[in-house]
């Protein structure tokens, strides 16, 4: 960043019509992030592996107005086998998380 205490008026100038314009177009990513986000209704799955090796699927929930993702829960898989986890993480993804968004007659709300 330039020394803004030995800038010419000219240049000051310019630099300020520079820091409007980043400020516009950080305003048009701040809503585009705020707009995806508000589309997080449902849960999330993410899939974590202990220091011994051992998988664990972690149940996700979106806090919009924090913007952050929080913990709800944690299933210990106690495997060591990706085709396992891969299969668990399937069926969770299937019975619980489409299944809700789709909001079935029968599906939990």
């Amino acid at each position: 960043m330039a020394d803004i205490g030995k800038m010419s008026k000219a240049e000051l100038v310019e630099f300020i019509g520079t820091l409007s314009r980043k400020i516009e177009e950080l305003k048009q990513v701040e809503a585009s992030q705020v707009a995806e986000s508000k589309n997080l209704k449902h849960t999330g799955l993410g899939i974590v592996k202990d220091e011994n090796g051992l998988y664990s699927l972690v149940k996700l929930v979106y806090d919009l107005e924090q913007n952050a993702a929080k913990i709800s829960g944690v299933e210990k898989l106690n495997t060591r086998d990706e085709a396992i986890v891969l299969y668990q993480a399937k069926i969770y993804l299937g019975e619980k998380i489409f299944r809700k968004a789709r909001g079935g007659v029968y599906d939990e709300k």
